[in-house]
């Protein structure tokens, strides 16, 4: 199969694109911040939302690459909504490029659920199908934390699994468990071979804390912990990870500042995501960051270190331009514990459109989780942290 068959993908989801700048629905968000029109929270009745999310990115050393993803959502009453998210970065990829014999379209389609929502007790929501996983602390505020050296780590999406999420059980705010195939990629029905579990507990007003847990059967079977918090005071935000990994055989990272970005490399080391990997040496991974509003935009620094494998130093700098456009540019220093050394800049820019684009397409009905990003000293940089992960 040559990429000339390939086009046929191309054009189908070009025609859907137009469809979709077309659309009535196709509309910036009423709170002017690029998120889902409450996509996490009560549907209001039948509609369709439509976005997508465009990523350039650049290097100093060279390398340039463009990814994004169309969403789908689709409002079947007031309490069920069906989500669709096709990756367009396997296409770009695939440009120019003959496409394997074993193609298929499975693999441009990132998530594919339903959502349950439910406004009242304990059980906030559920979801069914292929979707990410609800795994790690995701407290990281660097513009471009994809090019983390952690990144990944306790990343598990393209399962296909059912999320429960609660509210208010025992101590914890919201609880978060989900049973789910281990396989990634494809849109069958495996076996359910992973579990994971989420807390997360806001112990006062500045000072939030998550919790999680998983197992996942792989090459191995994988088991990982993971701490996270944010402590705010005034307009700084100081924050914290700590990830446990046991039995990896897997990346930690799917972007990597430590390896040259070339094609023989990428073939040779390729994850299934098509980027570089970093294998841990050690089992676990510490990460303290600062991030702070500075001008226009929100400037971070972050410090991570790896067992056994190495330290990094990161300073960020991201700014809205516009709701819809925002550039985040990023300085990480490297230091193996080979002795190896590695200074990498990094430069993304973020195009949204459409009213299906916000901070969490996949949201676990876990809304309430993030009420601490709200407040009078912070709103200007959690409008920053939203774009941010859009990824």
């Amino acid at each position: 199969m040559h990429f000339s068959q390939l086009q046929n993908v191309k054009y189908i989801l070009f025609i859907t694109l137009s469809l979709v700048v077309s659309s009535p629905s196709f509309a910036s968000t009423k709170n002017g911040q690029g998120r889902a029109a409450d996509l996490g929270g009560p549907i209001q009745g039948p509609s369709l939302s439509t976005g997508v999310v465009l990523h350039t990115d650049y290097s100093l050393s060279g390398s340039f690459g463009t990814d994004g993803y169309l969403v789908i959502a689709a409002d079947l009453n007031a309490r069920v909504r069906a989500v669709l998210k096709l990756e367009l970065e396997r296409i770009f990829m695939a440009e120019g490029q003959q496409v394997p014999q074993d193609f298929n379209i499975e693999k441009f389609i990132e998530e594919a659920f339903i959502k349950f929502h439910n406004d009242h007790g304990k059980l906030a929501a559920v979801i069914i199908g292929k979707q990410p996983i609800p795994v790690g602390s995701e407290v990281s505020r660097m513009p471009n934390d994809h090019n983390g050296p952690t990144h990944g780590a306790t990343e598990i999406k393209e399962v296909f699994g059912i999320t429960l999420t609660f509210r208010d059980i025992g101590f914890f705010d919201l609880v978060q468990i989900a049973g789910f195939e281990s396989k990634e990629g494809d849109l069958n029905i495996g076996s359910i071979d992973g579990a994971s579990i989420r807390l997360t507990k806001q112990l006062t007003e500045t000072l939030s804390l998550r919790l999680s847990a998983a197992q996942v059967k792989r090459q191995n079977l994988e088991k990982l912990v993971s701490v996270g918090f944010i402590q705010r005071s005034g307009k700084w935000n100081f924050y914290g990870d700590f990830v446990y990994r046991r039995g990896h055989t897997r990346r930690a990272t799917e972007y990597s500042p430590i390896y040259e970005h070339d094609q023989e490399h990428d073939q040779e080391h390729e994850t299934g995501h098509g980027h570089d990997d970093i294998t841990w040496s050690g089992d676990y991974s510490a990460m303290l960051g600062l991030s702070r509003k500075l001008g226009p935009g929100v400037a971070t620094m972050e410090i991570t270190y790896i067992d056994r494998t190495l330290l990094q130093l990161g300073i960020g700098y991201s700014l809205d331009i516009t709701e819809n456009l925002s550039v985040g540019a990023e300085v990480r220093h490297t230091q193996k514990d080979s002795g190896e050394r590695d200074t990498a800049v990094f430069v993304r820019m973020t195009v949204k459109l459409g009213s299906s684009v916000g901070k969490d397409e996949h949201d676990h009905g876990d809304e309430d989780e993030d009420e601490d990003d709200h407040g009078d000293d912070h709103e200007d940089e959690d409008k920053h942290q939203d774009n941010r992960k859009v990824r």
